[in-house]
C-alpha cells in the first residue's frame, strides 16, 4: 500500500519548493476531488509578494508564490495555501464563511467550506455550456462585469467567440 500512496501524492511534491511540499499536499487534499493546474509552488522572490498578504497566485504562469518573510502563525500557512489553490481552481475572493475570504481579519475558515465547494460545483457545472447555464451566469454576474462575453470553460472564463478554441 505504501508505494501506491507515494504515486498518488507524488504530483503534489514534484512542483513544490523545499519547505512547501507538505503544506501544498495538504491543500490539494483539502480541495479533493477538484484539482487545479499548478506549474510551481515556490517562495516569492525579494519584494515580489510585497503587499500581497503573504502569498499570491499568478494566473498567467499558474504559480503559487509564498512570502518567506510573512509572519505566519499556527496553521496560517496552510490556510493561505488552500486560499491560493482555490484561486487556481477558478474561485474569486468571497466574503462570509469561506477560505476565499481576502485579508487577515477574523474569523477565518479552517478549510474550504461547503460554500466554497458549492461555488466550485456551480462553475464546474457551467463547463457544459448549456443555454440555461449561460443565461444564469449572465444574470448573476451582470453587476459590473461584461457578462455578454464570459462563459466558464473549466476553471477559466472565456469569451463566447472562443468556445471552439482549445
Amino acid at each position: 500500500m505504501a508505494p501506491f500512496l507515494a504515486i498518488v501524492f507524488l504530483p503534489c511534491l514534484t512542483n513544490a519548493a523545499p519547505g512547501l511540499q507538505a503544506v501544498y499536499c495538504q491543500a490539494v487534499r483539502a480541495w479533493a476531488p477538484y484539482t487545479a493546474e499548478i506549474r510551481e509552488v515556490r517562495w516569492c522572490h525579494p519584494a515580489e509578494c510585497l503587499g500581497m498578504g503573504g502569498a499570491m497566485f499568478q494566473y498567467d504562469s499558474r504559480v503559487i508564490a509564498i512570502d518567506p518573510e510573512w509572519p505566519f502563525k499556527d496553521n496560517e500557512l496552510l490556510l493561505t495555501m488552500e486560499h491560493e489553490y482555490g484561486h487556481a481552481l477558478g474561485l474569486p475572493h468571497r466574503y462570509g464563511n469561506s477560505i476565499m475570504k481576502p485579508g487577515w481579519d477574523p474569523p477565518f475558515a479552517s478549510a474550504p467550506t461547503e460554500e466554497d465547494f458549492s461555488d466550485l460545483r456551480r462553475i464546474s457545472g457551467a463547463k457544459a455550456h448549456l443555454p440555461e447555464q449561460r443565461r444564469e451566469l449572465r444574470e448573476r454576474d451582470h453587476e459590473g462585469t461584461d457578462t455578454q462575453c464570459l462563459i466558464c470553460r473549466g476553471a477559466r472564463w472565456v469569451c463566447e467567440d472562443q468556445l471552439d478554441k482549445p
